[in-house]
């Protein structure tokens, strides 16, 4: 449904509190199935959709990552806040060049299907902040601001270090460079550049660690095998790597960031499987189920990295956990 048949599938729902309330409606991850959609998508894909275009950002990956391990060397009680800036350094260098502050709290709690009551009845919109259990209406003005700076403020950023020369290669910078941008394009390059941000598997990884230690140690003794303990590992030592690279598809599958995905709409209506659909229908693909089905993954309750070695692999859980289609 969501796969091959994703031209009718790819429009998500509307959902009052963040995109019409707060105004995440240019959020590529939110974005209403378009011509508008289709642009940016591509304009994304021009930039982060290959492998060799993505190669281009190693350094700035492992740079960030020999930062992370500083910190959470000089301070291990507080390897959350590192592990969230360390994202948000990534993304943001990548994006434009610039460096983090805080990022995306709020939109995981936006997104969750009828989170807010608004969602469910939406006239509800239209009554007043004072209103009895209207709390939803009184933290609007602050998220807001919040979805407006994370467009305009590193874009600001972009062009003032390019007026001064000293901008650093990035997304933003790329496609502002030397040609007259229409105000069409500058949003564009803005939301697909915000639109980056996403993060969650990091503390997901720490977190399994902590409760599978042996996992935890077998990929050291790999990595101390392999690297030796003279240098940190790299992108480029991942092949030399099979138990880690295990591993990680093993906290993808166990753990998988959004276990129920965005939610799709279905743009007209549609039989499948002799079940009649109607258009507007919102659909939730349960990609935890998915990834813990018995009749595709052995054992699925067990955490074992091993599943992802050998001769005969189980299946890839990247092509699930990440969401379908066009999406």
């Amino acid at each position: 449904m969501l796969d091959k048949k994703s031209l009718i599938y790819s429009d998500r729902p509307s959902l009052t509190m963040a995109c019409e309330l707060i105004g995440w409606d240019w959020f590529l991850g939110l974005k209403r199935f378009s011509e508008e959609f289709r642009a940016m998508r591509r304009l994304f894909h021009f930039y982060i959709g290959t492998r060799s275009s993505i190669e281009q950002f190693v350094p700035i990956e492992e740079h960030e990552i020999k930062s992370f391990l500083k910190r959470i060397l000089n301070n291990p009680n507080d390897f959350g806040e590192a592990i969230r800036r360390t994202a948000g350094a990534v993304i943001l260098k990548v994006t434009y060049g610039y460096e983090p502050k805080e990022a995306m709290k709020q939109v995981s709690i936006l997104i969750s299907p009828n989170a807010f009551l608004v969602d469910v009845l939406p006239i509800l919109k239209h009554i007043p902040a004072w209103f009895p259990g209207a709390r939803f209406k009184r933290i609007v003005p602050e998220w807001a601001k919040c979805a407006s700076d994370i467009q305009e403020v590193p874009l600001r950023y972009v062009k003032d270090q390019m007026s001064k020369g000293s901008a650093v290669p990035s997304f933003a910078s790329k496609f502002l460079e030397g040609k007259h941008v229409t105000p069409k394009e500058e949003t564009a390059i803005k939301t697909v550049a915000a639109s980056m941000y996403n993060g969650g598997a990091d503390t997901i990884f720490f977190l399994t660690m902590m409760l599978y230690p042996e996992a935890q140690k077998k990929a050291q003794t790999e990595i101390d095998a392999v690297i030796g303990n003279d240098r940190l590992p790299s992108l480029a030592d991942r092949d030399q790597l099979p138990y880690v690279d295990a591993l990680v598809k093993e906290v993808f599958w166990w753990h998988p960031v959004g276990p129920l995905d965005l939610a799709h709409r279905l743009m007209q209506d549609d039989i499948h499987d002799g079940y009649f659909i109607p258009e507007g229908t919102m659909v939730i693909a349960n990609i935890w189920k998915f990834l813990h089905d018995p009749m595709t993954y052995a054992d699925p309750m067990t955490f074992n990295p091993d599943r992802f070695l050998g001769s005969q692999p189980e299946h890839d859980p990247q092509e699930y956990c990440f969401g379908f289609g066009l999406r």
